[in-house]
């Protein structure tokens, strides 16, 4: 017992840890703007395959923006629903609103990938600016992260958006990206440090130097990558350019998911690819966090000792959840079930990407 006591202290100890600096130091986007900083040419460019429902709130929030956006050029990913209605009727609010319809995806090519490709090069801006769309902003976000960007002299940055979540199905899912990002990395590392391991990136939002962007070969890098983001930002921190990687916090937002089911499905496509590990590592890690974060509950009724172990748990939940602008209630309640659901997508993740079976929007990613 003395052993196993150890062992879930001292990885709560860690995760406290992690979760403790990122709370003092993660880059969050705030709107602390440099009215003298350089006035950038960004091109908003959104994928969308079947967004009838989410793009409008982007689009309207765009039209509001206080720093001046060059162009915002949206792909119609041979949408089936009424996606193009939605963005045209938006053409007479914004003036350099542009539709373009998606070729044919090539052999080898993943969907969103060839879209974000074929974006990037209808552009005349000098900066890119990747949004899914199922995100919004608020009206200085664009502003802030061009200061931020201009400020840092990067050549890209990222954003986790601040997640809303709504159903129960979603809080037992998605409050697990944000809580493996910040337990298990020190992420204001991904930009002051340049050990390649230090990195982190989330393709709902990324602004990235066009030229950079052409020299680490943009999303043809990345075509057959489901977990295209962390590719390029792996370029990014291999061929030693500056990076940052940010929490969306009062400014950035996203809707992604309406349910437990479509949670699922989202978060195993990216979950074990986005480690790029062994499967048998993989699934060792994922087991090893479950039980140094479930445990303590069960230890309790064994010795007291648990008790330590335990308040670190709640620590790093709530560290986790005020970095996430997320109910903690909700948090706490929910936190065996979500770890339950973490194992269990774990071990789907991998078998389904082994056999080649997952998919997305209708498409394999294989």
């Amino acid at each position: 017992m003395e052993i196993v006591f150890v062992f879930i202290l001292t990885g709560n100890l860690i995760l406290a840890a992690v979760t403790i600096y990122n709370f003092f130091t993660a880059p969050l986007v705030k709107g602390n703007h440099d009215p003298n900083s350089k006035k950038l040419s960004i091109s908003v460019l959104i994928p969308a395959r079947n967004e009838e429902e989410r793009i409008g709130k982007l689009l309207e929030s765009l039209s509001n923006q206080t720093y001046p956006i060059a162009e915002i050029n949206i792909l119609n990913d041979h949408s089936t629903d009424k996606t193009v209605e939605v963005v045209n009727s938006f053409k007479s609010k914004i003036n350099n609103l542009r539709l373009i319809d998606g070729k044919e995806l090539p052999t080898g090519w993943l969907g969103k990938n060839w879209a974000c490709q074929q974006l990037a090069e209808n552009t005349k801006g000098d900066f890119l600016l990747f949004l899914d769309a199922d995100v919004y902003l608020e009206n200085d976000a664009v502003k802030s992260l061009a200061t931020i960007l201009s400020k840092n002299k990067l050549d890209m940055l990222s954003v986790f958006p601040t997640q809303k979540i709504g159903s129960i199905g979603e809080w037992l899912v998605v409050p697990l990206m944000n809580w493996i990002l910040l337990s298990l990395l020190p992420l204001r590392q991904v930009f002051v440090s340049k050990n390649k391991s230090f990195v982190a990136a989330n393709g709902q939002t990324i602004l990235i130097n066009k030229s950079v962007y052409g020299k680490i070969g943009g999303h043809s890098a990345v075509k057959d990558d489901p977990v295209e983001d962390m590719g390029i930002a792996r370029a990014i921190k291999r061929n030693n350019f500056k990076m940052m990687t940010l929490l969306g916090d009062k400014q950035i937002f996203c809707s992604m998911y309406k349910d437990f089911s479509s949670a699922v499905e989202g978060y195993k496509k990216n979950f074990y690819p986005g480690f790029k590990m062994n499967p048998i590592l993989f699934l060792s890690m994922v087991a090893i966090l479950f039980t140094i974060v479930l445990l303590p509950l069960v230890g309790l009724f064994f010795s007291d000792l648990f008790i330590w172990t335990l308040m670190l748990v709640v620590i790093n939940r709530i560290v986790v959840s005020l970095l996430s602008q997320q109910n903690l209630f909700y948090n706490i309640l929910l936190h065996p079930l979500q770890f339950l659901v973490m194992l269990y997508v774990g071990v789907i993740s991998v078998i389904q990407t082994r056999r080649k079976g997952l998919s997305w929007k209708g498409r394999r990613l294989a």
